[in-house]
C-alpha cells in the first residue's frame, strides 16, 4: 500500500468519533450504492422466485444477487440441499440463472461442533482432518457439478463462511492452520468443476479483529473478502455503531484493499427490533467505497428471511431500505 493510501486510512481512523466525519473525509466512491451490487436472501429454505420477484417489485428494480445455503450437518445434507436448489423438478433458482448472480455457502466440515469447549475444538480439528483426508471429496465435486449444471458455473462460493465465529463446525479459532489447509483443498476440488467459480472468504463482524485475519487462506484462494453484519440491539446508538461496527468495517475493508481484493456484505440486516438508522448507516458506509479497484463493493445482500430477520416485521426499517436502495 502506497504512503498516500496509508495516510488516507489514518485520516479515516481518526474520524471514528462520528460517522458523518468519516463518511465525508473517506468518501471515494459514487454518490450512492450501485444498483448492480444489490442482492437479497428472501424467505427461508429453498429459493422462492415469487417472494424474490415481489421484493423486486417493491424496490422498483431487479435484484442482481441472491445468497443461498447448502446444508452442513452431513455430506448428504449438503448434497441434498444443492439438489433441491439447482436440480429438483420445478426448482426456481435455475429459472433466473440468466439474470441473477448466485452466492452460495458451502460448509468446510459437518455436524454441530462449537469452538467454545475443548471437546468442540477437538471435533472441529477432526472435521478438518477428514476434509484433508479426502473423505468428502466426491460430495464437494458433486456440489460443483450441480452449480454448473444449474447454470451457475460462475457462482460466488462462500466456502467455510463465518469461520471466525465459535458456532461453526469449521471454526478457525485455535485451528487456523487446519482451516486454511482444508479451505485450499476444497477450493481446488471446486475449481476443477469450473474455473469461473469465485470465492468469497466471508467473516462475521463479531470476532473479526481477534480471529479474522489469522485465517486468511492467501490471495490465490480468495476473490472477494466478505463480512456478515447484523444489528441486534433494541435501541440505536451512534456510539455503538462507531465503536463496534464502523471500526470493524474500516479494518475489514483496509485488509481487503491491501490485498488488492474487493469486498462484499453477503448477509446484513436487523433482528428483533426496528432500526432504520442501521440501514441508513450501512447505506452511507457502502456509498463511501470506491467505484473500482481494491476495496470496491462487489455485492451486498440483505438477509430478509422468515422469522426475526423478515423486513415485513419492521415497517420503518423496510421503508428506509426501499427509499435508500430502491428506485423511486
Amino acid at each position: 500500500m502506497a504512503w498516500q493510501e496509508v495516510g488516507f486510512w489514518t485520516r479515516c481512523a481518526a474520524g471514528l468519533a462520528g460517522f458523518a466525519i468519516v463518511a465525508t473525509a473517506c468518501a471515494g466512491g459514487s454518490d450512492g450504492v450501485p444498483d448492480e451490487a444489490l442482492g437479497m436472501r428472501v424467505g427461508g429454505g429453498l429459493f422462492d422466485l415469487e417472494a424474490f420477484e415481489a421484493i423486486e417489485s417493491e424496490l422498483g428494480l431487479p435484484l442482481r444477487y441472491t445468497v443461498q445455503f447448502t446444508g452442513r450437518q452431513t455430506q448428504r445434507d449438503m448434497n441434498g440441499s444443492a439438489f433441491g436448489l439447482l436440480a429438483a423438478d420445478g426448482a426456481d433458482l435455475p429459472q433466473v440463472a440468466d439474470r441473477v448472480d448466485l452466492s452460495i455457502t458451502v460448509p468446510l466440515g459437518f455436524g454441530r461442533a462449537n469452538a467454545k469447549s475443548k471437546e468442540g475444538r477437538d471435533e472441529i480439528e477432526a472435521n478438518f482432518l477428514a476434509v484433508l483426508d479426502g473423505q468428502h471429496d466426491e460430495a464437494y465435486r458433486r456440489v460443483g457439478q450441480r452449480l454448473v449444471e444449474g447454470g451457475f458455473g460462475d457462482a460466488i462460493i462462500r466456502l467455510g463462511h463465518e469461520f471466525n465465529g465459535a458456532w461453526a463446525p469449521w471454526s478457525s479459532r485455535t485451528n487456523e492452520e487446519l482451516y486454511i489447509a482444508a479451505y485450499r483443498h476444497v477450493h481446488g476440488l471446486l475449481r476443477q468443476q469450473s474455473p469461473d467459480f469465485r470465492f468469497d472468504w466471508t467473516a462475521m463482524r463479531a470476532g473479526w479483529v481477534e480471529w479474522g485475519k489469522p485465517a486468511y487462506p492467501g490471495d490465490e484462494f480468495v476473490d472477494i473478502v466478505g463480512l456478515d453484519v447484523y444489528w441486534r440491539t433494541d435501541t440505536w446508538s451512534t456510539d455503538s455503531w462507531d465503536r463496534d461496527y464502523l471500526s470493524v468495517l474500516l479494518s475489514h475493508q483496509r485488509f481487503a484493499a491491501e490485498r488488492d481484493k474487493p469486498v462484499s456484505y453477503p448477509e446484513w440486516g436487523v433482528a428483533g427490533a426496528e432500526s432504520p438508522e442501521f440501514v441508513s448507516a450501512m447505506h452511507d458506509w457502502m456509498a463511501t467505497l470506491p467505484d473500482d479497484g481494491p476495496g470496491r463493493l462487489v455485492y451486498h445482500s440483505y438477509f430478509n428471511t422468515n422469522g426475526e430477520y423478515a423486513l415485513a416485521n419492521y415497517p420503518r426499517t423496510l421503508d428506509t431500505f426501499v427509499d435508500l436502495f430502491g428506485r423511486s
